[in-house]
């Protein structure tokens, strides 16, 4: 014999149909203005910024919306609660607390089937807010039959919760990124509390961000030109901003969509921060060759005076910064423009209004610059196993900058030229000067242990200047310049 199973929910008479199941489990979400008829499980982003310093700092930091138009917080049934129920409802914190100076309004959420239609006030005989829950006791939908209210509407069911006016506090764990604010909780019957309507699912409300991120891209590396006489590298011949300046870096602030603590405003760089001090690193600056640093359209040129000693450090107005800009060097074009290691860039942002404590400084590097140097060579180089002859290599810098250059002897009597020893870093090469080697140093350095036949000596390396290859007869007491060409090429020499 079939049964139809009834629940008394709270003086109205339930049919097992009417009540879809019992226990079930709701859902906590976002509802982004009163009215509203549609929530969202996407947590809020509020800034962990405001949220920074000490523990007694960051829990004494209230934060939350009140008011119509606002964010408020819902709670989507599983069951459908028919007309005229009456219920009881408690409504947990985790992350925060609540603060309980402010009452919240509570709305209950009417659908038809499975859409929300609208929000009625509901008319709860308590609303008690706690640190660590807010419970409602006896609520139920307070206009049903009154002029405007619900009486052109048939076939609706209570829904669900809307809680608007929430303030909270006491949430530190919002100092990290990542960490939430949940409310979770439960209804139960009036009459019955042993009858649990819904179990609330915890589900988070507010998730803390960094509400600006900053990124500092290196520029792209440079050589300087070894073919301007007659001052060697006063220009750049791989550039990335012209011959005479050059991008270091870029910084880029971008904003992430995070609110401040009205759950409203969306933070902008401008907002999230009350400066940026950009300090810059660089062998370059330290250089006669460096004659300003700019950020480009944000600040006048900073001289030579101010960076002499290899450090510049510009600090910039919010209000005056944009998303993206790049940190430029420019050179006088007299002086030789040095080999340098990539530098750094480093980015503090102050604090603003709506921040307790300043973002993490972020570092990047810069570009680095090498010298474009000369490639030459000198062929059938005796070795010194040669009774008669002694060869002798001669590396003349005529350029207005030191360097070493690098040495590799290839074996002249193979057509494939296979290297003989390993190749070796010479002596620093003074401007105006000549470096000399015979062939028993060349094979000493090159690490050659069995000399025989001759050599070709290729040189390269980052000076301006020319090779000889300069012949001695031991015999005739001849000395002779088979030297084939002198400065060829612009082989870059890295830092």
């Amino acid at each position: 014999m079939n049964k139809t199973q009834l629940f008394t929910l709270s003086s109205a008479l339930l049919a097992s149909t009417a009540l879809s199941s019992i226990s079930q489990a709701g859902t906590v979400g976002i509802m982004k203005a009163l009215p509203a008829t549609s929530l969202t499980t996407t947590a809020l982003s509020i800034s962990s910024l405001a949220f920074g310093g000490t523990t007694a700092v960051a829990n004494a930091v209230a934060f939350g919306s009140s008011g119509a138009g606002v964010t408020t917080f819902g709670v989507s049934f599983t069951n459908n609660l028919p007309p005229g129920a009456k219920f009881n409802a408690q409504i947990n914190i985790a992350g925060a607390q609540f603060v309980t100076a402010t009452t919240p309004g509570i709305a209950i959420l009417l659908r038809q089937t499975a859409s929300f239609i609208t929000t009625v006030q509901a008319a709860c005989a308590s609303v008690t807010p706690l640190v660590d829950k807010i419970l409602m006791s006896t609520c139920q939908v307070s206009d049903i039959g009154t002029p405007g209210g619900l009486t052109t509407i048939t076939g609706y069911f209570m829904g669900g919760l809307q809680l608007s006016g929430l303030v909270f506090n006491t949430a530190a764990t919002l100092v990290t990124a990542g960490n939430s604010v949940a409310l979770s909780g439960s209804v139960v019957d009036t009459a019955n509390p042993s009858i649990v309507l819904e179990n609330i699912t915890s589900g988070s409300i507010i998730t803390s961000a960094v509400p600006i991120t900053v990124t500092v891209t290196a520029g792209a590396n440079a050589i300087a030109n070894a073919n301007t006489t007659p001052t060697a590298f006063t220009n750049l011949s791989t550039t990335n901003n012209g011959a005479l300046s050059l991008t270091l870096a870029t910084i880029n602030l971008t904003s992430s969509g995070v609110l401040g603590t009205d759950l409203a405003t969306v933070l902008t760089p401008a907002t999230a921060a009350s400066s940026f001090t950009v300090t810059v690193t660089s062998g370059v600056l330290s250089s006669g060759a460096a004659k300003t640093l700019t950020i480009m359209n944000l600040f006048n040129n900073l001289t030579v005076a101010n960076f002499s000693g290899g450090v510049a450090t510009f600090t910039v107005p919010s209000g005056s910064f944009t998303n993206t800009a790049a940190i430029v060097v420019s050179f006088n074009g007299t002086a030789a423009i040095p080999v340098v290691a990539a530098g750094t860039v480093s980015v503090v942002l102050g604090t603003s209004a709506s921040s307790a404590a300043a973002a993490a400084t972020v570092t990047g590097t810069t570009a680095a610059i090498s010298q474009g140097g000369f490639a030459s060579e000198g062929n059938t180089f005796q070795s010194s196993a040669s009774a008669t002859f002694q060869s002798f290599l001669r590396i003349h810098n005529n350029g207005g900058v030191a360097g070493s250059v690098t040495v590799t002897v290839y074996n002249d009597a193979i057509a494939s030229g296979a290297v003989v020893g390993t190749p070796f870093t010479s002596d620093v090469i003074k401007p105006g000067t000549t470096l000399q080697l015979n062939s028993t140093a060349i094979e000493t350095k090159a690490g050659i242990t069995s000399p025989s036949g001759y050599y070709t000596i290729k040189v390269s390396g980052p000076i301006v200047g020319y090779v000889q290859h300069i012949i001695y007869n031991q015999s005739t007491g001849q000395l002779a310049d088979l030297s084939s060409f002198r400065n060829a090429g612009t082989a870059a020499s890295a830092p």
